[in-house]
Order: C-alpha cells, then structure tokens, then sequence
C-alpha cells in the first residue's frame, strides 16, 4: 500500500512541473507583445509666472502616467485630533477660520501649490498666457463630478464661485486679491466655452497662480445656488457641496466631524472609508487619546515629541520649514491717517497704547519713539532658546517674517538675531516707560501656547507685564476682518513668497489684517505686485523690508517643521501635502493603510 502512495505522488508532482512549464511558456509569450499605449494624463508644475521680456507663462504640460493600480474599496476610520475643529463654513463668501479643514476635504482648488511650491493643476487642467502676461486662458478638467449630484464642473462654476468671493462684502480672507485679478464684476473675465476661461488682467500681476491656489479658493456649485436662491448662504453652506475626495457625514460642532470618502473620485478615492476630526483642546487629552489608539494623528506641540517617540509602532510625518511663527502689533493701521474715514476704517488704532505712534511720519519723534518701544520688544524675545527648548530643534530662528524660502535675497542685517535684554530696557527708558508697561496678547493660529508663556516672562524681564488670552480662533477672527482687534497678536503662517502674505495682510484693501499697514507699505506693494520678473520685484520688496525692519512694524520669531506623529494603522502621505496647507496636514485623501 505505501509502495503504491510513492508511485501516486511522484505520478503528481510530474503533473504538476508539466503544467507549470507550460504555464510559463504562455506567459513568457503573452509579455513579449507589444503593450497598448496609455492617454497621457495632463500635468504641470511651472514655478514662477511669465517675466517681463515678453515670454509666455509657463502652461501646463502632459506627461505619461503609469496605468492605474487596481480598485481598492475604501475601508476603515481615520482619526485627527485637533486643538481647535473651528466653525463649519462652505461657501465662496463665508470661508476664513476653517479654509483647510473643508477645502482639504469636501472642496477642491483649481490650481494647488505642491511641496516645493511647484504649480500643479487641479480642476483647471492647464493655462497660458498673452506674451505681454494680460491675458490668461484657463482649460476646465472635463468630467470632473460635484458631490450629491449635482452635476460636471464647468468653467460657469468657477467664474461663479471666484465672483462670490470677490464681491463687496464677502468675508472671504483673499477676497480683494480675486477682484483685482480676475475682475469678474468689471466685465475682464469672460467663459469662451463650458471648459474655456479668459481673464484679463490690464496689467500683468505676478500672483495670478499663487492666488488661485490659495486654500480660501475653492469650486462650488452654482446649479445649488440656483436651486435655493444666491441669498441662501447658510443653507448653501449647510449642504457642503463640492468636488473633494471626502463628502458630508456628520457635523458636530466643538466635538467632531465625521466625512465619508467619496467612492469613485475623479482625482484620488481616499483609501480610508471614513475621516473623523476630533475637536480637543488640551494637548494632554489629544496625547492621552493617541497613547490608547483612539487618534490616528494629531495637533502636536513639539515638547510633546519625548513622549510619542516612545509609543511602539509610531512614525513621524515632517514639513520643512512650513510654518512660521510671528507677532503683530495689532493697531499700527495708518493708511488714511488724518481723515474722517480712518477711525471707522481702523478701530483698533490707539496712539496710547507705548507701541502704535500718533504719527505716521518716520521722521516724526513720535515714530521714533514707538518704533523704540516695538524693538524693546523684538530684542528682548530670546529666539534661539524658544527654538532649542520649545521646539526641540525643529524649527529656525527669525527676524523679518515671511521670508522663509528667500533670506538669500535679504542683506545680512535683516537676517542677524538679535537678542539684548539690557538694550531693550535703555530703549524703554529712552521711549519714556522705565518702568515698563502691560500688554495684552493673544494667540491666533497654531499651537502656541508655551511659546507665548515664554515671551511674556522675557518681557516680564524688561518691565512688560503681559496677559495671554487664547480663545477659539473663530470668537476673534471677525475683529482680524474689521481692524478692530485692541491687543498684540501672534499668528503662523505659510509663505511661498512674502509679498503673498504681505499684500493679503497688510494692505489696506485685503479683507484679512494683521493689524498693520503704512503708505509706504501699501504703494510699494501695489507696484510690487504688478512686477513679473522676479529680480526687479524682490530688488522693491527688499527695500520695503527695509522699512519695516527698520520700523520694527511686525517681528518674526521662528519658522518651524511641521510634525505629525502617525500610529500604527496609517503611513506617512507627506509627499501629498500642498504647500499651504501644511500646517493641517490636509490631502487626506492619500493617507495611507500601515
């Protein structure tokens, strides 16, 4: 009987090797054919707009693309915990505090910025423009489906939702930059077809792109807008209509909101089924919370990093240098000084307060003395100790904000740390407060807290006693909208180009305000911006950041990496990220099962 097994066994694995080798033959003839070629899918990543010498801006060029990886069926939850899950806005008109959150997820742009700040287009699949950088042509994704059925984007959607939030009275941040670009109301931009766009200009603006990929731009559906009326903002908002790879669940204001993936997307199915923001705003609690697995990710202090490196299975996700830490002393508004109009215009202008002048002129002693003030201040905030300590390395210290990824056009003294506790004090004394005085300060945007606890025992060092506040960014965020705001103020921010910060933040027709703007600011910018050779422009930018370094009108403090621990169920999607939405770890949609 066992003679017999032996003989059957042999008998199969006989079998077997025949069908294998003839497997492997018809295989072996079947790759050696010649493949089918695959539709080149439609990219671009120009890096800077057109030059003054009459070139073209860069247009949107196709390159090959591998064949899509099989289908895989979204599945499972992926959880962020956040100090602050802000309010719940979708409409072009309405998005401020909460831009990344929903245009990350439920929206989508035209244009983004990608790690390294390269163009890559979006719904809008490629552009070009006039040799004298005018007129621009804008070529629609076809195909490309809102949410809930509401039907294919088509260029009527973008003119339409860049209009509404461009219009007079829209609290839409970037807003006035729309307006001046595309000048939908002044007749400048026309739909030559469903998926052809033109938009001139007058005079050629260095920031069209730039614009047009910032997180306050998304494309919403005008057929819902027709459908409930252009006055029914709130019920607009409500529906959470757009493009995005993640559609509306459930949204509980001040503790979470759940987002369903979108299965198929146009662009990219998320690889999670579900995504959940949690709203918590101790950072023990959203620690405690990854610790037991409940978060997948979360809003990270950097002193927290100790802890979380030690949790098994945790990786870290990192942005370079995507964040910036600066603080704004709310109430130099200067810009119609003299005039009826200005305390209506600016609320928050208050001469008694050591740090905002009674004068506007540079040459005026009562400049002098409040830029003296406002320097004490600069110089007394040991930034390399903020970055060694607080942020455990993972950050640079800085003097002028918003030059991140240009200080090698800065001359060396805008760029030299400064820190003299005793200069500041001989500065207070010469400003007139020997004795110092009390501020208050709040903290706007980014985890920030330790940092604003240890300026203000520096400047209890120098005299300066100092309150710290730090409410929901959404409670204050409409005093930052009308100039209003009575106390310092720290935001973070994420520059590709300081003159992109500088004209949203500190001029006069942005509809967002840091507090600050200058006739000197806002004429030179004005000129800046319609500078499309990059050497000329910075050469009038440099120049401007020699005033207000000089003045002392805003003060840099650090430029820091961005750090994201990741637990054991999802991977790292940093290479996703877009440039301006690092500091949200947005482009959730690639974040990926471990």
């Amino acid at each position: 009987m066992s003679e017999k097994n032996s003989a059957r066994r042999s008998a199969d694995i006989c079998l077997k090797a025949i069908v294998l080798l003839f497997v492997a033959l018809l295989f072996a003839c079947g790759s050696s054919a010649t493949a089918t070629p695959q539709a080149a899918a439609p990219t671009s990543a120009p890096t800077s707009a057109p030059s003054t010498g009459g070139s073209a801006a860069p247009t949107a060029r196709p390159q090959a693309t591998e064949a899509p990886p099989a289908k895989a069926v979204p599945s499972g939850t992926l959880s962020i915990g956040y100090k602050d899950t802000r309010g719940f806005e979708f409409h072009p008109s309405l998005v401020g505090a909460n831009a990344s959150f929903v245009l990350g997820t439920l929206g989508e742009r035209t244009i983004i910025l990608n790690q390294d700040a390269g163009y890559e287009p979006r719904i809008i699949r490629e552009w070009s423009t006039s040799p004298d950088g005018t007129v621009w042509t804008f070529n629609v994704q076809k195909g490309v489906q809102f949410n809930q059925g509401y039907g294919e984007v088509t260029a009527e959607d973008i003119i339409w939702s860049y209009g509404w939030a461009s219009k007079d009275g829209s609290r839409n941040a970037w807003g006035a930059h729309m307006a001046r670009l595309w000048g939908i109301e002044e007749g400048r931009t026309k739909q030559l077809d469903d998926y052809t766009i033109e938009v001139n200009t007058g005079v050629p603006y260095f920031d069209m792109l730039n614009v047009m990929a910032f997180p306050q731009f998304s494309v919403y559906s005008k057929k819902l807008a027709d459908e409930l009326g252009e006055e029914a903002i709130d019920e607009f908002s409500a529906k959470g209509v757009g493009t995005g790879p993640w559609q509306l669940g459930e949204i509980k204001l001040q503790e979470k909101w759940t987002l369903e993936a979108v299965d198929p997307h146009w662009r990219k199915t998320p690889d999670f089924a579900e995504l959940v923001y949690w709203h918590m705003p101790e950072e023990s609690t959203r620690l405690a919370n990854f610790q037991v697995g409940k978060l997948d990710t979360f809003d990270m202090s950097h002193d927290s990093i100790p802890v979380v490196e030690k949790i098994p299975g945790t990786k870290f996700m990192r942005s370079f240098g995507k964040a910036e830490k600066n603080l704004n002393f709310f109430g130099n508004l200067y810009v119609g000084w003299g005039t009826p109009e200005h305390k209506e215009m600016s609320p928050a202008y208050d001469p008694s307060k050591p740090y905002i002048s009674s004068s506007p002129d540079p040459d005026s002693e009562e400049w002098k003395k409040a830029a003296k003030v406002r320097r004490a201040m600069s110089i007394a905030i040991d930034r390399q100790d903020i970055v060694d300590n607080l942020l455990r390395g993972e950050g640079r210290a800085e003097m002028l904000p918003h030059w991140e990824f240009h200080l090698d056009k800065l001359p060396s003294e805008l760029t030299t740390i400064v820190y003299n506790p005793e200069e500041a004090r001989q500065l207070l004394t010469e400003a007139g407060y020997p004795d110092g005085f009390d501020v208050t300060m709040i903290t706007g945007q980014g985890n920030q807290e330790d940092v604003n606890e240890a300026i203000a025992a520096m400047w209890e060092q120098i005299g300066i006693s100092t309150r710290l506040e730090a409410p929901p960014y959404a409670s204050f965020r409409p005093q930052l909208l009308a100039r209003s705001l009575p106390m310092i103020y720290t935001h973070a921010g994420v520059p590709p180009d300081p003159l992109n910060n500088w004209s949203a933040h500190f001029r006069r027709a942005s509809g967002y305000s840091l507090g600050m703007d200058h006739p000197i600011l806002e004429e030179g910018m004005k000129k800046a911006m319609s500078i499309v050779d990059e050497k000329e422009r910075f050469a009038l930018m440099v120049e401007l950041a020699q005033f207000v370094h000089d003045s002392t009108l805003v003060i840099g403090i650090y430029s820091t990496n961005i750090v994201w621990p990741l637990g054991p169920r999802v991977d790292s999607w940093v290479e996703h990220i877009e440039f301006v939405s690092s500091i949200m770890a947005d482009s959730t949609e690639w974040a990926r099962h471990r």
